[in-house]
C-alpha cells in the first residue's frame, strides 16, 4: 500500500489538552473540554513550555531548534543596547543600500540606489552627524523614491548607508555566537561569552573603536548586550545566532513552537500537571509514559552524536 508521502503532521493547543486530559482520566472518551479546562490546562501548558526552557541540559535538539538569527544595527555613541520586541532597533532580516543623492536635513523625501522596504518599515539613514537616523517609511515602499514623516532626522551625503527592516526580533535567552557584518557581507567574528563584570571592568566606555566580544543579560522584556568600545562605523551590523523562547499557546489553533518527538512529551507532562487540579492521583502509568517520552525525545539530536570508549570494555 502507498503511504502518505507527508511528514507535516502536527498537533494544536486543543488537542495537547484534550490528549493530556483524558490521559489524566479527567476527562470521558466521548467528552470535549469546557472552557474552564480551556483556560486551566491552557496557562499549565504555557508554564510547562516556559520552564523547560531554562534547563540548559534538558533537550539538546531543543536547543538546536530554538536556535535564531537576528541583527543589532549599532549606534554612535552607544555601547550598550536593548534587544527585544521594544528595545532598539534589531531584527531577524533586513535590507540594505545607499542614498542615490544627498538628503537636506528636513527632506522628507529620498531616492534610493535601490528598491528596498515597503511603506510603514523602519528605515534608517547614515547621517552627515555619524549617527544613524530612524524613521519610517510614509509611502513608496519598494521603490527607489522614498517619502518620510516631516522634518525627520537631519542631513546625509550620497552614497549614505540606508538600512531598512519590518519588525524587531524577538528577546534572546542567550548568544550563541556573533560576528560584524561589513556593507559588502564580509564577517569578522566577536566573542559572545563575556560577562557584564567584564563590561563594567572597563575605564573608558565611550572608547570608539571596531568591537571585538559582546556581553549579554537575559534582563526582562528585552535582554541587553554590551559591546567593548562604541561603534567607529555604524555602517557595520551585528550578526547573532541566539537561543530564543518558544513561541506562547495563545489560540486554538497554535501548534508547539517545539520540534514534532516533543509533542508526546507535552502531553504526558500536562497530565501530570493538571491532575491535582482536578483531584485525581498521579499514576506509576502516568509517569512511566511521561518518562518515557521524555526520554526517547531528549536522545533525538540531529545535530551531534556522542560517543565514549572505555579501556577494556568491548
Amino acid at each position: 500500500m502507498p503511504t502518505s508521502g507527508s511528514v507535516d503532521f502536527s498537533i494544536n493547543r486543543d488537542e495537547i489538552i484534550t490528549a493530556a486530559m483524558r490521559g489524566a482520566r479527567c476527562l470521558g472518551q466521548d467528552q470535549v473540554p469546557i472552557a474552564f479546562d480551556i483556560t486551566t490546562c491552557g496557562l499549565l501548558l504555557n508554564l510547562l513550555v516556559k520552564q523547560w526552557q531554562g534547563r540548559a541540559d534538558f533537550g539538546a535538539n531543543l536547543k538546536v531548534f530554538a536556535r535564531k538569527t537576528a541583527y543589532l544595527f549599532l549606534q554612535k555613541d552607544q555601547g550598550v543596547y536593548s534587544v527585544g520586541p521594544s528595545g532598539d532597533h534589531w531584527t531577524a532580516s533586513y535590507s540594505s543600500t545607499t542614498l542615490a543623492a544627498a538628503k537636506n536635513a528636513s527632506a522628507t523625501s529620498i531616492t534610493l540606489a535601490s528598491a528596498i522596504g515597503a511603506n510603514a518599515d523602519n528605515i534608517g539613514i547614515e547621517l552627515s552627524s555619524g549617527a544613524i537616523g530612524w524613521t519610517t517609511i510614509s509611502a513608496g515602499g519598494g521603490t527607489t523614491s522614498l517619502t518620510l514623516p516631516a522634518n525627520s532626522l537631519g542631513a546625509a551625503a550620497s552614497g549614505a548607508r540606508v538600512f531598512t527592516y519590518t519588525s524587531k526580533a524577538r528577546r534572546p535567552l542567550g548568544l550563541l555566537t556573533g560576528v560584524l557584518r561589513t556593507t559588502d557581507n564580509q564577517d569578522s567574528p566577536l566573542l559572545v561569552d563575556r560577562r557584564r563584570q567584564d563590561y563594567e571592568a572597563i575605564p573608558d566606555k565611550t572608547a570608539s573603536g571596531i568591537a571585538s566580544w559582546l556581553a549579554y543579560e537575559a534582563t526582562m522584556t528585552n535582554g541587553t548586550i554590551y559591546a567593548d568600545v562604541t561603534p567607529s562605523d555604524v555602517t557595520r551590523v551585528v550578526r547573532v545566532v541566539f537561543l530564543g523562547a518558544p513561541e506562547d499557546f495563545d489560540a486554538i489553533t497554535d501548534t508547539p513552537d517545539y520540534p514534532q518527538e516533543w509533542y508526546r512529551p507535552l502531553v504526558g507532562q500536562l497530565s501530570i500537571d493538571i491532575a491535582p487540579t482536578y483531584g485525581v492521583p498521579v499514576t506509576a502509568e502516568m509517569l512511566r509514559y511521561r518518562d518515557e517520552a521524555i526520554s526517547i525525545a531528549q536522545n533525538t539530536d540531529p545535530e551531534t552524536t556522542d560517543q565514549f570508549f572505555e579501556p577494556g570494555k568491548d
